[in-house]
């Protein structure tokens, strides 16, 4: 009896840390849509923007995701990062033409953050 509490134990606590590490893992968006949405309620949130500036910036989220999903698919790594950054500094002046001074220093803050946190991961 003890050797069958044990063996269920023991099971126990390897599907939970199988559990537990899938769980840590997060999946890239695989759709344009779901990647500026996801951006989107993010910034939205995190900006406090107002109903005419998140609807500007899904779409601005929308055209950006696209773009970069379409440009992993296509270009090599080498490429990509180059590319990637480009794409990356058209769509931060896209966003800084429609938030204040005030909003856009506070998105730029933002990106540096999720940067560094990307970095650490």
């Amino acid at each position: 009896m003890k050797s069958f509490l044990k063996l269920g134990l023991a099971i126990f606590f390897i599907t939970s840390s199988v559990a537990l590490n899938a769980q840590d893992q997060t999946p890239r968006a695989t759709s344009a849509e779901v990647m500026a949405n996801e951006l989107t309620r993010f910034e939205v949130d995190q900006l406090k923007l107002d109903a005419k500036q998140a609807k500007d910036l899904k779409e601005i989220n929308f055209l950006y995701a696209e773009s970069l999903l379409e440009l992993r698919k296509k270009a090599g790594k080498e490429n990509s990062k180059t590319e990637e950054k480009a794409l990356r500094r058209s769509h931060n002046l896209k966003i800084r033409s429609i938030l204040s001074s005030e909003k856009y220093q506070q998105y730029l803050a933002l990106k540096r953050e999720e940067r560094k946190e990307e970095k650490d991961k």
